[in-house]
This record gives C-alpha cells, sequence and structure tokens, in this order.
C-alpha cells in the first residue's frame, strides 16, 4: 500500500485517541444530536466539544449540519462504530486473557 493511505489512517486513528472524542462517538451512535444536547450528556463545555467535533469532522468521522439556529451532528458512516466495537472486544478479550494470565500465576507462585 502507498505510504499516503498509511499517513491517511494514521491520522483518522488520531482523531478518535481521545477519551472524550469516544465519548462523542458513542454518544452519537445511530442518533444526530445538537451540539446543545452533546454537551449536556457529556457533561463538557461547549467550547471543549467544538474543539473536539472540529477534529472529528475534519477527518470526515462526524457530520455536521444546521437547523435554525442549531448545528446538529452524526456519524458520517457506521461502518465508524462497527470499528470502535470491534476495538472494544479486542481490549474485553485482552483484558480477561490477562487476567486468566494473572490468576493462573498466582496458583504458581
Amino acid at each position: 500500500m502507498a505510504e499516503d493511505y498509511f499517513q491517511l489512517h494514521e491520522a483518522v486513528c488520531k482523531s478518535i485517541s481521545h477519551a472524550t472524542r469516544l465519548r462523542i462517538l458513542y454518544t452519537l451512535d445511530d442518533k444526530t444530536l445538537s451540539a446543545t444536547e452533546l454537551a449536556e450528556k457529556l457533561d463538557i463545555s461547549p467550547s471543549n466539544l467544538a474543539q473536539h467535533l472540529a477534529i472529528l469532522k475534519s477527518r470526515n468521522i462526524v457530520l455536521s449540519f444546521r437547523k435554525g439556529a442549531h448545528a446538529f451532528y452524526k456519524i458520517s458512516n457506521p461502518k465508524v462504530m462497527k470499528a470502535l466495537r470491534l476495538m472494544s472486544e479486542v481490549i474485553r478479550e485482552t483484558q480477561e486473557e490477562q487476567t486468566g494470565i494473572i490468576e493462573k500465576q498466582g496458583e504458581i507462585d
């Protein structure tokens, strides 16, 4: 694969590698919410939310549109959440394996 692809992949991964941005994505899962609703649900300031949304929008992970005076946001592609859920499964399985290893080591000691 071309180096440009890997750089784009890196940029997309970096844009979702922040706890607040992950919380935004999981909150938006299958929903369209206003910035006000998102800020309230996440208990963060509108300015902090705007900074994180700008990063997600810059990588086309989140789309926005205006309705009157309100900005609304949604996830651009359902595969984004599919990828996040898959990564969650990997993390959960890894933690379970590590817990099992630690428990077995305790039995040996």
